[in-house]
């Protein structure tokens, strides 16, 4: 496994701005908005207004699985993590903070080996313009595919790329639009 510490935000291949879930962050807050049943949201929405769903530590999927489950729900998709103030809120909120916990995101290598891509907004996903570690392995190792998140046994949130198929848990993401935004 690859394992990168991570930073405050991920950076586009163009060095164009953060990596979104679209309709997270910039401080709003949506409160008139219900989330969707097995869904809810953050306890600070100052970090995202958007809707979670975490598989729980006994629902392990493919990421294929885990992907059909979250776009099973319309608008929904698996997580595209935007900080780590959002990982953090997540692992709090869902009660994931055991060490060594993985998380799939949206970003996979599936339509071009090596050029990693959240399959939400087909946005790049270019691990050597993180401002939190370099990359020189991911997509060079046959199946490995997908990327995750992951809680290392230090307690260091990191990225992750494995192979498609290995069980791994997940969250949903769903944005939230909100007034004005």
């Amino acid at each position: 496994m690859l394992h990168l510490n991570i930073g405050t935000s991920v950076t586009t291949a163009g060095g164009g701005g953060v990596v979104g879930g679209g309709g997270g962050g910039g401080g709003a807050v949506c409160s008139a908005v219900t989330c969707p049943a097995g869904y809810s949201k953050l306890n600070n929405q100052q970090i995202s207004p958007n809707c979670y769903l975490f598989s729980g530590k006994n629902d392990k999927r493919s990421w294929h699985s885990a992907d059909a489950v979250c776009t099973s729900t319309s608008g929904a998709h698996l997580l595209v993590p935007d900080s780590l103030a959002e990982i953090e809120a997540l692992r709090k909120k869902f009660g994931s903070g055991d060490n060594d916990v993985d998380v799939w995101t949206g970003a996979n290598d599936l339509k071009s080996s090596g050029n990693f891509m959240f399959k939400v907004n087909n946005k790049k996903f270019d691990f050597n313009a993180l401002p939190f570690g370099i990359e020189n392995e991911v997509g060079m190792r046959g199946s490995i595919s997908c990327v995750e998140v992951e809680l290392n046994s230090d307690g260091i949130w990191g990225w992750d790329a494995d192979d498609c198929d290995d069980q791994e848990n997940y969250i949903c993401e769903l944005p939230v639009k909100c007034n004005g935004g």
